[in-house]
C-alpha cells in the first residue's frame, strides 16, 4: 500500500492507490448523513411531520393552497342551492385558508400512522376548528387577558396544560364557548378532511370489512407514501451535515458531479441556482470556472490541535472570555409591576398613565428574549465547532468540497457553524495547512504583520506592524507557553486566530527562518465591493479611500472617512455627535455595493443602536429611536456618496438600467471575464400569511405563490 502522505496526492492517486482511505471517507459520508437524519428525525418528534422537516413543511403549503381553493368552490356551490348546508356558517366562521392550513396540518402531522379511523379524524378536525373560532371570539372580547394567557402558554410544553388554562381564563371571564357537539365536529371535519382528500391527493378514504361491519379510513396515498420514501433523504439533507473529508474531493468538471464520493447522499451542485440557470451553465464553458473552484478544494488542512485544547477548556469552564459565548443562559426580563391577578393586570394595562412602562417593558423584554435565542445560536456553533475538530484532530489532512452561488462567490459545503476557512474567529483558528513550508526569507515579516492584524493593529503601517510584532515577542511567547496564565491574547481583536499566531510565533523564535510554518496568513480587502467598483471606474478619490491606490505609508479607512463626513453634517446638538461610532456606518458601507437602499440602511443603523443600547454601550435617546435613525439614515448615505462618489453613481446607472430591462420584462445577465454566467433574475411572489391559533398557541403560515413576472425591485439589486 502506498504510504505517501493523502496531502500530496492527488483525487484520482488516493482512488488508486489507497483503498483504505476511501473506505473511510465513504463510511465518513454515510455517518454524517445518519446525523442528518437523526437530526430529522428529532425536530418531527418536537414538532410534527408537517412543521418538524423541510419536506413535510412543502407539503403543508402546497396542500393548504390546494385545499382553500377547494372550501371556496364548495361554499360557492353551497351558496346557490336555495336550501343552505346546515354546516355553511360554520364553515364560513373561517377563512377558507386557515381551515385548510387546519385540516392540512392535522393529517400531515400524523403522517406516521398507517391509518387512522374516518369518524375520529373527521372529529378531531371539527373540534380544532372550534377551538380556533372559539379562541377568536374570546380574545375579541378579552383582548388585555388573552395577551397574558397567550404569554404564558408560549413557554408550556403540554397540551392538557394548555386546555386547562384557557378553560380556567374563559371561566374567569364568564366564557361560554360553543356549544358544538361531537356530530357537528364529525360534520365539519368530513367536510374538510374530504376537500384536503380531493384537492391535495396525499391521502385516501379507504373503507374495510371485518366480520360483516364496515369501517372507513383516512390513510396515505401511494403519492405520499412515494413523497416519504424520498423525503426521508430530502430531510436528511435540508438539514445539511457535511463532515470535511479525508481524501481530496471530486474535481468538478460538470456542475453534477464534483464533492464528496457519494453523490446520492451527499450530491452537490456546483453553482447555487434554479434548475433552468443550472443547465444553461453546464452547457458553457466553464474550464476556468471548475479549475479555480478545484484548486481551492484540494488545499489540504489539518486540525490546530493546541488551539482546539483551550478552545474545549474554556468552552467546559463557560466563561465569556475571547470572544466566545458564557454557558450562562441570559436572564429574561422581570416585569416591573410583578405577577398581578387577572382583574389586576387588566386594571393596571387599562390605566393609561401605565402605557408607557408597558411599552418599554414589551420593546425591552423583546430584545431580551432575541439575546437568548442568539446566545443559543452561538452555543450551540461554539459546541458544534468543538465536536468536529474533535473528530478530525488526528487526520494527516482534511479537505472542504466548495461550491458557488449564483453570482460566482466560493463557499464551503460545510458552511456556517462548522470548523471551515470562511468560519468565524474560533472555526478559521482551528485549522492550519496539512502541509507545511518554511518561513524563509519573507515568511517571517508577512508572519509579523499576520501577528499585528489579528490582534487589531491593522491601521498601522506594514512596517509598524512587522515592528510591533516584534517588541511584544516577550508577551506572545508567554501566551504560547501557557495561555490560560497568560491571557493577554484574549484581548485581541481575534483572539482564537492570535492565539494560533502566538504559538507560530514562537516556533519562528526557536528555529529562525528554518521553522515549518503552517498558519494561513489572510489578507483583507477594504470594502471589497467599493474597490472593485473604484478600480473599474478608475475613480482616484474613491479608490484612495478603499486602498486601491496606497497614499502614505498608513492605509486608509473608508468607514472613518465617511464617519467624518456625516460627523461633519450633523445638526447642532444632534444626539448623535456623542453616539456615532465607526461601526454605525461599516455596515451601510459594506452593502452599498449590493444596492442597499436608504430603509436599508435606517434597519442596519437601528439594529446596531438597539444592540449598543442593550450591552450599555450607548446612551438612550431623549426621544423616539425610530426617529433618530430615518434623521440619521440620509445623511449616512450622503456621507457615503461624498466619499466614493464615482462608485455610487455608477451603482446608481446600473440600477437604472436594471429596473428599465425588469420592466421590459428581462433580467440583467453578464458573463464574468473567467466565463461564468449571471442571471439576476428574482420572480415576483405572492404572499398570504394564515395564522391559527389554538390552545393559546398561534401557528403562522407564509403562503407563497409564484408568478411569471420578473421583481423589479430585487432585480435592480435590493438583495445582496
Amino acid at each position: 500500500m502506498d504510504l505517501t502522505p493523502v496531502y500530496n496526492l492527488t483525487h484520482a492517486e488516493v482512488i488508486t492507490t489507497r483503498p483504505d482511505l476511501v473506505e473511510r471517507e465513504l463510511a465518513l459520508e454515510e455517518e454524517a448523513a445518519d446525523v442528518g437524519v437523526l437530526r430529522s428525525i428529532k425536530s418531527i418528534e418536537r414538532k410534527g411531520y408537517a412543521t418538524g422537516s423541510r419536506s413535510g413543511a412543502d407539503m403543508l403549503r402546497r396542500s393548504t393552497i390546494e385545499t382553500a381553493a377547494a372550501i371556496e368552490l364548495w361554499i360557492e356551490g353551497r351558496e346557490k342551492l336555495n336550501r343552505k348546508h346546515p354546516m355553511l356558517s360554520h364553515i364560513k366562521a373561517l377563512d377558507p385558508n386557515q381551515l385548510a392550513f387546519i385540516v392540512s396540518r392535522i393529517l400531515i402531522d400524523g403522517v406516521t400512522k398507517n391509518q387512522v379511523v374516518w369518524t375520529r379524524a373527521c372529529v378531531s378536525v371539527g373540534r380544532r376548528v372550534q377551538q380556533v373560532v372559539e379562541y377568536g371570539i374570546f380574545k375579541d372580547a378579552n383582548e388585555g387577558l388573552a395577551v397574558k394567557l397567550e404569554r404564558q402558554l408560549a413557554t408550556s410544553t403540554s397540551g392538557s396544560h394548555r386546555r386547562a388554562v384557557l378553560s380556567k381564563a374563559f371561566k374567569s371571564a364568564d366564557f361560554e364557548g360553543l356549544q358544538w357537539d361531537d356530530a357537528t365536529h364529525a360534520s365539519i371535519g368530513h367536510i374538510l378532511v374530504s376537500a384536503f382528500i380531493e384537492a391535495s391527493g396525499l391521502f385516501s378514504r379507504v373503507i374495510t370489512k371485518a366480520r360483516s361491519k364496515s369501517t372507513a379510513y383516512v390513510q396515505p396515498s401511494d403519492e405520499m407514501n412515494a413523497l416519504l420514501a424520498s423525503g426521508e433523504l430530502t430531510d436528511a439533507l435540508s438539514m445539511p451535515y457535511h463532515y470535511p473529508m479525508v481524501i481530496p474531493p471530486r474535481d468538478w468538471s460538470t456542475v453534477y458531479d464534483g464533492g464528496y464520493l457519494d453523490l446520492h447522499l451527499h450530491g452537490l451542485r456546483m453553482v447555487k441556482t434554479g434548475d433552468k440557470n443550472l443547465h444553461n451553465l453546464d452547457a458553457t464553458d466553464l474550464r476556468d470556472v471548475n479549475d479555480s473552484i478545484n484548486a481551492i478544494q484540494a488545499t489540504p488542512w489539518a486540525i490546530n490541535a493546541k488551539v482546539l485544547e483551550v478552545l474545549d477548556f474554556l468552552n467546559s469552564v463557560g466563561g465569556s472570555v475571547a470572544g466566545l459565548t458564557s454557558s450562562d443562559i441570559p436572564e429574561l426580563l422581570a416585569k416591573p409591576w410583578g405577577d398581578l391577578e387577572d382583574d389586576a393586570w387588566e386594571a393596571f394595562r387599562t390605566d393609561p398613565k401605565n402605557a408607557d412602562a408597558i411599552k418599554v417593558y414589551k420593546r425591552n423584554a423583546s430584545m431580551q428574549y432575541q439575546a437568548r435565542a442568539k446566545w443559543a445560536s452561538k452555543r450551540f456553533v461554539q459546541k458544534q465547532q468543538i465536536v468536529i475538530a474533535e473528530r478530525f484532530k488526528d487526520e494527516d489532512a482534511i479537505y472542504f468540497p466548495h461550491t458557488v452561488d449564483y453570482r460566482g462567490r466560493i463557499y464551503p459545503a460545510a458552511g456556517l457553524g462548522s470548523v471551515n476557512p470562511q468560519g468565524n474567529d474560533s472555526g478559521k483558528a482551528l485549522l492550519r495547512f496539512a502541509r507545511g513550508k518554511a518561513l524563509g526569507e519573507t515568511g517571517a515579516l508577512w508572519l509579523a504583520i499576520h501577528c499585528a492584524n489579528v490582534f487589531g493593529k491593522d491601521k498601522i503601517s506594514m512596517e509598524d506592524r512587522v515592528m510591533w510584532a516584534y517588541m511584544n515577542t516577550e508577551m506572545m511567547l508567554a501566551c504560547a507557553n501557557d495561555p490560560m496564565t497568560s491571557n493577554r491574547w484574549m484581548d485581541a481583536d481575534k483572539p482564537m486566530q492570535f492565539l494560533a499566531a502566538c504559538y507560530e510565533w514562537a516556533g519562528y523564535q526557536a528555529e529562525g527562518d528554518a521553522f515549518v510554518s503552517h498558519l494561513p496568513v489572510a489578507l483583507d480587502g477594504t470594502c471589497s465591493g467599493m474597490q472593485h467598483y473604484s478600480a473599474m471606474v478608475r475613480d482616484p478619490e474613491g479608490a484612495k479611500h478603499v486602498n486601491v491606490l496606497q497614499v502614505g505609508d498608513l492605509p486608509a479607512d473608508l468607514y472613518t472617512k465617511v464617519l467624518e463626513n456625516v460627523l461633519a453634517n450633523l445638526p447642532e446638538g444632534s444626539e448623535w455627535s456623542t453616539r456615532l461610532t465607526r461601526k454605525i456606518v461599516k455596515q451601510p458601507c459594506m452593502t452599498t455595493p449590493y444596492g442597499v437602499t436608504i430603509a436599508g440602511i435606517r434597519g442596519q443603523i437601528e439594529n446596531w443602536t438597539r444592540r449598543a443600547l442593550d450591552e450599555g454601550s450607548c446612551e438612550p435617546f431623549s426621544g423616539e429611536l425610530k426617529e433618530a435613525v430615518a434623521s440619521l439614515a440620509p445623511m449616512v448615505d450622503d456621507g457615503i456618496r461624498g466619499t466614493v462618489g464615482a462608485a455610487r453613481d455608477v451603482m446608481d446607472w446600473l440600477q437604472a438600467v436594471a429596473k428599465i430591462t425588469a420592466t421590459a420584462g428581462h433580467a440583467m445577465s453578464w458573463t464574468t471575464p473567467n466565463g461564468f454566467m449571471v442571471n439576476q433574475a428574482y420572480m415576483s411572489t405572492k404572499s398570504k400569511e394564515v395564522k391559527v391559533t389554538w390552545d393559546g398557541i398561534t401557528s403562522k403560515m407564509s403562503l407563497l405563490s409564484g408568478t411569471r413576472e420578473l421583481s423589479v425591485g430585487d432585480c435592480v439589486g435590493h438583495r445582496s
